[in-house]
């Protein structure tokens, strides 16, 4: 990896350690690369580099609103990529797969591999069951009620990649198992709604 993207890895770091926002703090960003590499593993003429870039600048918008945030996102992102001389075909790219991760209705579709790869990745990390932990005991009630909607949709009508959906299954038993763990009063009324969506 060149020294031009491990600098802006770098600033996308510092951004991402600036917001207080549980859900979408370095541990959601080393998640999504994990999803995103196993995904890209068996996808052919993948760029790596514009992959990962566009990984650590994803959700860096969120620093100033949450709404709106992939847009604010890829603002931010071509504003640096940018001032510090990246190819302009590159800054599309990863501009392109920051501005449409999203799945809020009326979305764009990323048009590129790396775009749509980030977007089935980020969407996989929504079922990790660390950062259900950390969700549950931040008593995040808007996230788990989006949650109760949005999982019955994920896997058949988000995602892209057959192996996306393949990790998806393996990690909805995960996060199942773990709902079955968790006994707290506060969780009680939504346990039984998130357990018949997975």
């Amino acid at each position: 990896m060149n020294i031009k993207i491990v600098k802006a890895i770098k600033k996308a770091k510092e951004y991402i350690r600036q917001m207080a926002n549980v859900g979408h703090d370095e541990s959601h960003m080393k998640s999504v690369i994990n999803y995103a590499m196993k995904i890209a593993a068996v996808e052919k003429n993948v760029d790596s580099d514009v992959l990962e870039l566009a990984i650590w600048w994803h959700d860096v918008g969120r620093l100033h609103r949450d709404d709106g945030h992939p847009q604010k996102s890829a603002e931010m992102a071509r504003e640096y990529l940018q001032a510090n001389d990246f190819d302009a075909d590159f800054i599309e790219k990863i501009c392109d797969a920051i501005e449409n991760h999203g799945s809020k209705a009326g979305a764009d579709l990323p048009t590129t591999l790396e775009g749509k790869i980030l977007r089935d990745a980020d969407k996989l990390d929504f079922l990790t069951p660390a950062r259900w932990k950390v969700t549950i005991q931040n008593k995040k009630i808007a996230t788990i009620k989006a949650a109760i909607k949005k999982i019955p949709i994920i896997r058949n009508q988000i995602l892209f990649f057959d192996k996306s959906k393949e990790i998806f299954d393996e990690v909805a038993v995960k996060l199942k198992n773990y709902i079955l763990t968790v006994n707290d009063d506060f969780f009680a009324e939504y346990k039984k709604q998130l357990l018949r969506e997975l």
